[in-house]
């Protein structure tokens, strides 16, 4: 990044980092967006992603239109493998500042969620597969100031383009977006309330699955008729311009059969849904009607021409080419699909260890710690007391072994020490008991289950 000086940030959240910069090449100020593809915590980008990322960039920088802060580049910090985009800077403000939590002006609204399909649809042409591009937050949407000659103006979100927040690129986005801006959230609305605003967004909502260019030909357009007063223009902005106008650079050194492959990379990642444009055909701008009211334009007509047939030896590498980046493809497509089914699976629960036993089960109290939680369960054959007298055995077989769980108690735990005989637990012979107590092992690896008092035994009939 030693092409760009950062002057200063500009905003700074989980997601990612803003900072305005001075382009020492160019010489005018950019916006650098810095962002966690994955999260916070969730690391950059793999040598394959990067590949593919840089790519579509450089496609995506052939792009411009009135409402999109331009990509001018994208690059990978080569520390920590982030990516970030350079921009255009738009003098001006966010929009939920400028509102300062009022409602903005239905016909605004109307002309914001314009604005936005029409960027949508131009990004789609480029990027291979219909969605909303841009973010749609209110402090996302920024409005130009009256000398940028700007109104809104999108960014591209990265995070849908990488492909995370699958659920904010379909048109529901936009519903949520205009309501919030409307201040309707929550409310019941009419069908002709705010300039047919109210019926479009309960169209959207009966019809989530329409395509952008459906959602933008039912948007309601304002009446010509001197009864109907203009919209206003958008805070800080001169008026915008109605226009489709796309703008591609010349296309860059990759051969058109690396661009398409690289596309069918994109289609196939889903997560990195980038597909690159060979074609140089920019559609001119349409005739403005006389009116205020925005006015409807064609979508730009973009060729994609199809590879030729690998005929001459010259193609035969290009071919090999495709054939590794659709191999590079699948991998990356396994490994998005299950990461994300590993995100969406509940989580694995170990069965918890084994912890009532028998006395044969010797092998099996091995896994439990000293102290843990335990119990055995026999016929009593025999209680006796230890050399020393600090200790009562309790056990399950007249010829007790190494390996064999016995139960034990220890004097120094029983406040009666009259319990503490092997008189007062004679009744206890011949009858099925269960000891509840804890882990206690000897340095000589025999094993035992401890209790501290007569209540911890249980005739177990």
């Amino acid at each position: 990044m030693s092409r760009y000086k950062i002057e200063d940030i500009v905003s700074q959240n989980k997601r990612g980092i803003v900072f305005r910069a001075h382009d020492s090449e160019k010489g005018h100020t950019v916006a650098l967006r810095r962002f966690f593809p994955f999260g916070q915590d969730g690391g950059g980008l793999k040598e394959e992603e990067t590949a593919v990322f840089l790519i579509a960039a450089q496609r995506l920088a052939g792009v411009s239109h009135p409402a999109l802060r331009s990509v001018f580049s994208g690059a990978v910090d080569p520390i920590d493998n982030m990516p970030y985009i350079v921009v255009e800077w738009v003098d001006g403000a966010k929009l939920c500042d400028v509102l300062n939590g009022e409602a903005l002006d239905p016909r605004l609204v109307i002309q914001v969620l314009q604005l936005a399909l029409e960027v949508s649809l131009t990004l789609s042409k480029i990027l291979g597969e219909e969605a909303v591009w841009v973010e749609t937050d209110a402090d996302s949407i920024f409005v130009g100031s009256e000398e940028s000659g700007r109104g809104f103006v999108f960014w591209l979100s990265p995070f849908k383009w990488l492909g995370a927040e699958f659920e904010s690129r379909k048109l529901a986005a936009l519903v949520e977006m205009g309501e919030r801006l409307a201040g309707w959230k929550g409310k019941l609305i009419g069908n002709n309330a705010g300039y047919g605003l109210g019926g479009w967004l309960k169209w959207m909502k009966n019809n989530p699955d329409a395509s952008l260019a459906e959602a933008l030909e039912s948007l309601p357009a304002f009446a010509s008729d001197d009864d109907s007063p203009p919209p206003p223009k958008p805070p800080f902005a001169a008026p915008i311009a109605r226009q489709s106008a796309v703008k591609l650079k010349s296309p860059s050194s990759i051969s058109p059969l690396m661009i398409t492959a690289c596309t069918g990379l994109l289609v196939a990642v889903a997560g990195l849904a980038y597909y690159h444009l060979t074609a140089e055909e920019t559609n001119p701008p349409p005739k403005t009607k006389p009116t205020s009211a925005p006015v409807e334009q064609p979508l730009p007509v973009v060729v994609v021409p199809q590879p030729k047939p690998t005929a001459a030896p010259a193609e035969d590498a290009e071919a090999i080419a495709i054939s590794r980046v659709q191999e590079m493809a699948e991998k990356l497509a396994r490994e998005k699909e299950k990461e994300r089914a590993a995100a969406l699976a509940p989580p694995v629960v170990a069965a918890p260890p084994l912890r009532d036993f028998t006395a044969g089960d010797g092998e099996k109290m091995k896994k439990l710690n000293a102290n843990s939680p335990a119990s055995v369960t026999g016929v009593v054959l025999n209680v006796r007391l230890s050399e020393s007298g600090k200790s009562l055995y309790f056990e399950f077989s007249k010829n007790t072994n190494a390996t064999e769980i016995m139960a034990v108690a220890h004097k120094s735990d029983y406040k009666e020490k009259d319990d503490f005989t092997v008189t007062a637990y004679r009744d206890l012979i011949g009858k099925k008991m269960r000891f509840d107590g804890t882990v206690f092992k000897e340095p000589t690896g025999k094993q035992y289950v401890m209790i501290r008092s007569r209540e911890k035994m249980k005739d177990v009939k």
